[in-house]
This record gives C-alpha cells, sequence and structure tokens, in this order.
C-alpha cells in the first residue's frame, strides 16, 4: 500500500461522519459538489443534476459499461445504472464505502447492472478494453500519479471509449505565484491531495496516453453555489477547531479538512482555480497498450 493510498483511507476513516450528516444525503450519497442551473435549486437536487450533467458530456449509453473510479458511497454509479440503463462497476480504496456501496445497490431496481470493489484505481487488474467509460468524479485529485491514472483509463476502455476527469483545475495563465501556491496549501492538504493540474497539463497527458481527441468543458459559474454551500458549512466550526483538537474531540484529519472547507472558496474566487471537466476519447481504430 501507498503512502499515499494510507493517507487517503485516514482522510475517509476521519471525515467520514461530516461528508454523510453535512453533504451527501442518502438519496444523492454524492461527495462531489453539485450543479446548479438556477439558484432556488436545492442541493440534493444539485449533486443528481451534476450526474446528469456529466453523463451528457460523457456521451453515456444504456449500452454502455463504466468504471467510477473512485466511486465513494456508489452515488454516482446508482444514478447512472438507475437513470441511464448502464452497467456500472464503482472502485475505492476505501472498504467502508464499498460495503455501504454495496448496501446502496442491493436496494436499487438495477442492482443486477450494479457491482462495487475495493482496489487502486490506478492498478485496477481489470481486463484489458473491457468499459466503455471511465468516469473519475472529484476522485482523481488523490492520485499522487496523475499519469499512471490516465493510461490505466487507457488500458481499460475500449476503442471509441471515453475517459472523463471532473476536478479542480490550477489557473493556466498566468502561473500561480509562489505565494499563491503557499495561498492553496491549506485546501491541498485538508483535502489530502498531493497537488493539482492545470487544463493543459491534463491534455497532455491524455495525448501522452493515446488519446486522440480530448475537450475541456467549464462549469465553474455552475458549480459556485455548491462551493459556497461548503464555506457555509465549514463558518461556524472553523473558529473551534483548534480548541475540539486540544480536547482530542476531533483529530488533525478533520481539523485540516474543516479550514480546507472553509478555503476552498477563496481560493476560487481569487481565480486560483476553477471546476473543469477532462474528456478524452479513444480512437476507434487503437490498438491496445500493454
Amino acid at each position: 500500500m501507498s503512502e499515499q493510498i494510507s493517507k487517503v483511507l485516514a482522510y475517509y476513516k476521519s471525515t467520514n461522519f461530516d461528508y454523510e450528516h453535512f453533504w451527501s444525503g442518502r438519496k444523492a450519497l454524492a461527495l462531489h459538489f453539485g450543479y446548479y442551473d438556477s439558484p432556488t435549486d436545492k442541493h440534493q437536487a444539485s449533486l443528481m443534476r451534476m450526474n446528469e450533467v456529466l453523463a451528457a458530456l460523457a456521451h453515456i449509453k444504456p449500452t454502455d459499461s463504466v468504471l467510477d473510479a473512485g466511486c465513494g458511497y456508489g452515488g454516482s454509479s446508482l444514478w447512472l445504472a438507475e437513470n441511464i440503463g448502464c452497467e456500472a462497476t464503482g472502485i475505492t480504496v476505501v472498504p467502508y464505502q464499498v460495503k455501504r456501496a454495496q448496501q446502496e445497490a442491493a436496494k436499487s431496481p438495477s442492482v443486477a447492472k450494479l457491482s462495487f470493489i475495493e482496489g487502486d484505481y490506478s492498478d485496477t487488474g481489470l481486463a484489458d478494453a473491457s468499459v466503455d467509460v471511465v468516469w473519475g468524479v472529484e476522485s482523481i485529485v488523490h492520485c499522487e500519479d496523475k499519469e499512471a491514472f490516465v493510461k490505466e483509463a487507457y488500458r481499460l476502455l475500449k476503442p471509441g471509449g471515453r475517459l472523463l476527469i471532473a476536478e479542480y483545475l490550477l489557473r493556466e495563465e498566468p502561473p500561480l505565484s509562489t505565494a499563491e501556491e503557499k495561498e492553496m496549501m491549506p485546501f491541498l492538504r485538508g483535502w489530502m491531495m498531493p497537488d493539482l493540474l492545470t487544463p493543459s497539463r491534463y491534455k497532455s497527458l491524455y495525448q501522452k496516453a493515446g488519446f486522440n481527441t480530448v475537450a475541456v468543458h467549464d462549469l465553474s459559474n455552475k458549480v459556485e453555489p455548491s462551493l459556497r454551500k461548503c464555506r457555509r458549512n465549514a463558518i461556524l466550526a472553523v473558529p473551534f477547531v483548534g480548541i475540539l483538537e486540544r480536547l482530542g474531540l476531533i483529530d488533525t484529519i478533520r481539523r485540516d479538512y474543516t479550514i480546507a472547507n472553509y478555503e476552498l472558496y477563496d481560493t476560487f474566487k481569487a481565480g486560483l482555480w476553477q471546476y473543469k471537466v477532462v474528456v478524452g476519447t479513444k480512437s476507434q481504430a487503437s490498438a491496445i497498450q500493454r
């Protein structure tokens, strides 16, 4: 087990209560941000709307098979199977998330189309050319070697398959200054993210792996209300996290996570990062890379 995977396991163990009770919801089961079509949209609806928007960007069809890389509680996989009718396999290194996703799948009318496994999305052990879509929604941010993940996704995809990554991408121009990089650190540290990439860096990794077309979509404006909600959730807790840690009521991970929830909106508004989606398509004529 890599050091980064160990950190991710510790992170989700420490923050599970916060995600379950203050964010994901029993219906959406989401660990990602929401997509707001209107200021009056509700949080849970926005989380599920994000699945719908991303599925359209990846051109997911009922006949497709999807690998949900870093599936969390399985919310996106469940939505895809129930609303599009495709097959969905979720993979995560977090054992509790696998168990929870399996429990939720057992209640679903689409249970036959769903499966969840414990494993590393950068080294899945799954067969070459076995899926139509690899779906990485706010999960690849935890990956220390993003090039390895993109290469693995390319191997797994059938000719014509699509890789979708939705996450927080650094500003392209001008590059972040040293002071701005320092400003980003509480966000990165608190969410156990080794680094964030720029859109051009992701496009380079996709092209190097063999994807013949790569498109980048900016969803920042639609996601901003969700970022504000994340900050509001943290605003009352931030002044007390130091005291709670000293009393042994929270650990360092949960302290840093709460601070990150507060800081992320400031770094977003400062223009240091945007919420973008990178979609790459594997050529229909592609030979499997080994």
